[in-house]
């Protein structure tokens, strides 16, 4: 099992940070569609969008004129925002193949401005996906340094394969050869402590209510389904014997 805590800090450090950062892992609403709050997913390219735990694409919507209406579609992604058309604020389109049902979570961040980088994986040896991935990146001039070494992704990218997200260079090209799909990356957060862990509970490590983001094997987890607690503070104890027997002396003086 691999757990992967990224903590947003608002600052370069975990100390001292003054920061107004906005609440991370946010619900989006249910209705006909889902919704999100438009102060923060304001207009394109600068949203984290994961489903049912798993990370989504952020595509490019194509428009086109019919009869009386205009019809959309996406390019290459798994959702969009429309933040062009006052009636369309806040409103988020999924594609209509995604597996969505009324007990479905959708959880929304907001991220660094990035078009990311999508290529299609057809199979074969998992490092071919990520030089796709860096020489898309490096076409777009987002990969600092112009690096071709697909290892430097994670430096400074968050790279998924259909949905799941790798902590590493090492474990993604340690996925099986008919692995197919979609991979794609996108920008890691500014201002963040990130580190890997084989085990769930850390200690040590400072952070900041509602600032955290956490993925079991790259699949992102609910708030609800772990709990922060400050350093110092014990994990609770089961099975113990809550009765205790308290023996009080008590003495009596007598003038004879």
């Amino acid at each position: 099992m691999n757990y992967n805590y990224v903590m947003s800090t608002g600052s370069d450090t975990l100390s001292g940070s003054k920061y107004q950062i906005d609440e991370r892992n946010r619900f989006a609403n249910k209705g006909e569609q889902y919704t999100v709050d438009f102060d923060i997913i304001s207009g394109r390219d600068i949203s984290t969008i994961s489903l049912n735990s798993q990370t989504l694409f952020e595509g490019q919507p194509i428009y086109s004129t019919g009869t009386n209406q205009v019809y959309v579609e996406i390019n290459s992604g798994d959702y969009f925002f429309d933040p062009t058309r006052n009636v369309n604020k806040g409103k988020l389109f999924l594609d209509i193949g995604l597996p969505v049902n009324n007990s479905s979570v959708l959880l929304y961040d907001k991220t660094t401005l990035d078009t990311g980088a999508l290529v299609v994986h057809t199979g074969g040896n998992p490092t071919g996906a990520l030089a796709d991935l860096t020489d898309n990146l490096i076409g777009q001039g987002l990969l600092a340094g112009g690096s071709t070494f697909s290892g430097d992704l994670f430096t400074g990218w968050d790279v998924f394969s259909n949905g799941q997200k790798f902590a590493s260079y090492e474990e993604f090209t340690g996925l099986s050869i008919s692995t197919t799909g979609r991979c794609f990356a996108i920008k890691k957060q500014n201002k963040i402590f990130e580190y890997n862990s084989g085990a769930a509970d850390s200690f040590g490590q400072k952070f900041i209510p509602k600032q955290v983001d956490f993925y079991i094997n790259g699949t992102e987890q609910k708030p609800s389904d772990f709990v922060l607690t400050y350093t110092g503070v014990n994990l609770l104890v089961t099975g113990q014997q809550a009765i205790s027997t308290i023996y009080v002396q008590e003495s009596k003086s007598y003038n004879l």
